[in-house]
């Protein structure tokens, strides 16, 4: 009887052991992805914005040496803009060059790592996804740069005729969503280790009770002899 009980309150606190693990992992990725979506969509909107006020004719016809030119002044401007409204970290345009690159045409960035017209970058999956649907394209992994977390995301740039003559790149910043997950991953571990030891109090509590209830139907039967 006593090993039976003890069996039943061991495994009751696997089972919750189990049931909480598995809460917490769903909530946690539930959340996580909400977070996800929301800046994938923040994303999405100022690369569409961005890609709809850019000139393709321009973006065709730049060449390596124009970025003194004003009609590339007058791109990075409206760039710019769209960037500082949308509160993105960089923003930039780019167009086909051969089946393994791209290149950089218009970049907003100033710092020592801006890209000049034709500075090759290397097409991976997502941009390959964007060049062959001819459609918005949002990174599914954040990458870490430079001691901040970033997303991308790419929107294509048509001309009249309706052709894809490049698209536009947009990275935000996301070190805030990281942060959030982080934090609902530890509230989640938290949650869990409560329901574990309230599983682990109950099974004591209970082993107790029927302890106390076996022995007093030892004693009584003992007083019967």
């Amino acid at each position: 009887m006593k090993i039976k009980f003890n069996g039943l309150i061991i495994s009751f606190v696997v089972f919750v052991t189990i049931i909480m693990t598995l809460y917490s992992a769903i909530c946690y990725q539930v959340i996580g992805n909400l977070l996800f979506s929301s800046q994938s969509d923040r994303l999405i909107s100022a690369a569409k914005l961005a890609a709809e006020q850019t000139d393709p004719e321009l973006l065709e016809s730049l060449q390596i040496g124009d970025n003194n030119s004003e009609a590339y002044y007058a791109e990075k401007e409206k760039l710019t803009k769209i960037k500082d409204v949308t509160n993105l970290k960089y923003i930039y345009s780019m167009r086909y060059y051969d089946k393994n690159n791209v290149e950089f045409v218009v970049d907003t960035d100033d710092s020592s790592g801006h890209e000049d017209i034709g500075n090759m970058y290397e097409i991976y999956d997502t941009i390959q996804h964007e060049l062959d649907t001819e459609d918005v394209a949002v990174d599914s992994d954040i990458m870490h740069e430079n001691g901040e977390y970033l997303l991308s995301g790419f929107a294509p740039v048509f001309n009249s005729k309706g052709d894809m003559v490049g698209f536009i790149g947009a990275d935000v910043n996301v070190d805030l969503m990281v942060d959030q997950r982080e934090q609902y991953l530890s509230l989640f571990v938290v949650i869990g280790l409560i329901g574990i030891s309230v599983a682990m109090l109950v099974g004591y509590v209970s082993t107790i009770s029927e302890k106390k209830k076996i022995n007093k139907l030892f004693l009584e039967a003992n007083e019967k002899q």
